[in-house]
């Protein structure tokens, strides 16, 4: 049987909701506080509820076992069709969970999910939060993905972009030379607007 306290921690990890903070290259960060949660949840589901004396928890729709967990974040398994086990994290914040093959996947895809529903302004606003000097050099892959949090700029869009114009995902970028990059790209509105915020002291 899992051990007492693995399930108790569980029990909180999908019950309370912990908090979530954004920051920019390895600076995801996590922050903690106790709330109700709303959105994206779990439930027990149809199917197996247990498999090898570990219980199986509907996460997001995906069958999530769990083996261990500190604060919000969680690493486990995620049962197969075919009763294997994938190794994946699972993260959560403001009531929803993301799942990820590695931690940064799983942090990646939470924060977009955040995003998702977000208004303009606010997107721009943890933007400059997250990249407060625009003269700075942030990692491209960070910019990267703060694109699509920004535009909804999808995967194969942004892959073609980098492509086409030579760039790599490795390295750094100041805010101002990725403004300059993508204005007149999809999103372009956003970008100027993102622009005028950093003018604006915003």
């Amino acid at each position: 049987m899992e051990d007492v306290k693995l399930q108790d921690k569980i029990k909180v990890f999908l019950s309370v909701d912990d908090g979530y903070g954004y920051g920019s290259g390895s600076g995801d960060g996590y922050g903690s506080g106790y709330g109700s949660g709303s959105g994206d949840g779990y439930g027990s589901g149809d199917g197996i509820s247990e498999i090898g004396s570990k219980s199986v928890h509907m996460v997001d729709d995906v069958p999530t076992i769990f083996a261990s967990i500190k604060g919000n974040v969680a690493k486990g398994f995620v049962l197969q069709s075919d009763l294997s086990m994938t190794p994946c994290f699972v993260v959560k914040g403001s009531g929803k969970f993301a799942h990820g093959d590695t931690l940064r996947e799983a942090m990646t895809a939470l924060t977009d999910k955040l995003f998702d529903d977000m208004p303009e302004e606010e997107r721009i606003a943890e933007f400059v939060k997250a990249h407060p000097d625009k003269d700075k050099p942030y990692p491209n892959q960070d910019l990267f993905d703060w694109h699509h949090r920004l535009t909804g700029s999808c995967m194969a869009g942004r892959n073609a972009f980098v492509k086409d114009r030579g760039l790599t995902l490795d390295g750094e970028t100041t805010v101002t030379a990725f403004i300059d990059l993508t204005r007149n790209a999809y999103g372009g509105s956003v970008i100027r607007n993102l622009e005028k915020a950093y003018a604006a002291g915003v």
